[in-house]
């Protein structure tokens, strides 16, 4: 979506100097706050697509971990799709709203591409009975008694009905500088919108951050032929917070391509604080069917494949090393 520059054109014609009351700041904080999927040894890369990126190597003799390159650029087209909604948040929050009730703020409507207008809404839902929610899979439940929903609505100047194109929830935490939420990307409400625009289907973000851990549940239904519990691919990230981490992430692709038909591939990386780490990678329907194929990688601080094994009946995965290499945390 690019939409950051024409809101910002917006907002700077409609902002005032106006200052934020508390209760401003306290809906401005249900907005998601900066989130990132952090893999240690960013100078690692791949060149290729998902199980079949090819590290820079800086010599002939070392072997690189592809499969962890091939996380590091996962993260880093996750990563892309979080500052694209991430700024777009920010750059409305960096304006006093135009309308305010007690359980409500508004900003907007104002101006932007191609003839549309757009507006920023928080809603503050409050229950004296309490709301349990858990917005990630692997989210201890928290007893919540306010909620915030928010939405960036766009629809033709001065007239027909609001899309939502993004939108989404969260809740106070209780502790300071954390958040814990999740968010939509409606892809195909902006194409009603602006036929011109070519980005398919939804992605949906969920996120919590409490207890020095940061969890990021990433699902993206492109073609929106299944529910979202049923995505064509899905992301998840856990750091606790010492260094050490799991990325998990599956997709369905060609992966073997005999035939066009899809199968769907998981890959699970996990690393310790000195930056160790293990890939296990499962391939399986279309033209795998009905064998299951997996390959098991370790690496050592230097991104170097140490161990691995496959019962892949090629030879693009040799077998590497003794499985004792890979650390006692990680065999």
């Amino acid at each position: 979506m690019k939409l950051r520059g024409a809101l910002l054109i917006g907002l700077a014609a409609t902002a005032c100097n106006e200052p934020y009351s508390n209760e401003d700041l306290l809906f401005l904080k249900a907005l998601p706050p900066e989130l990132q999927v952090e893999l240690p040894g960013a100078t690692a890369t791949t060149t290729s697509s998902i199980g079949t990126g090819v590290c820079a190597a800086p010599s002939p003799d070392f072997t690189p971990a592809k499969f962890y390159c091939d996380a590091n650029k996962a993260a880093s087209d996750i990563n892309a799709v979080l500052d694209t909604v991430l700024n777009l948040v920010g750059s409305i929050a960096a304006y006093p709203p135009t309308t305010r009730d007690t359980d409500l703020r508004i900003w907007g409507p104002f101006p932007i591409e191609n003839g549309l207008e757009a507006a920023l809404s928080i809603e503050r839902i409050r229950t004296s009975t309490g709301t349990l929610v858990r917005y990630t899979g692997s989210s201890e439940p928290a007893l919540v008694y306010e909620r915030f929903r928010f939405a960036i609505s766009a629809r033709k100047q001065g007239e027909g009905e609001w899309k939502g194109l993004v939108y989404g929830e969260s809740a106070p935490t209780g502790e300071a500088g954390t958040r814990m939420g999740w968010l939509a990307l409606d892809f195909d409400a902006q194409r009603t919108l602006d036929p011109t625009k070519t980005d398919r289907g939804a992605i949906g973000i969920a996120y919590d951050t409490r207890g020095g851990k940061t969890i990021l549940n990433v699902y993206a239904d492109v073609a929106r032929y299944t529910p979202m519990f049923d995505p064509e691919a899905a992301y998840f990230y856990e750091a606790p917070g010492d260094g050490s981490g799991t990325f998990l992430f599956y997709q369905r692709a060609n992966v073997i391509e005999t035939t066009e038909a899809l199968e769907t591939m998981w890959i699970q990386v996990r690393w310790r604080p000195d930056l160790r780490g293990r890939a296990d990678v499962v391939v399986r329907d279309g033209d795998a069917a009905p064998q299951e194929y997996w390959v098991v990688q370790c690496w050592d601080p230097n991104f170097a494949a140490v161990f691995q094994t496959t019962n892949v009946p090629t030879n693009d995965y040799p077998n590497i090393g003794q499985v004792s290499a890979c650390g006692p945390e990680l065999q």
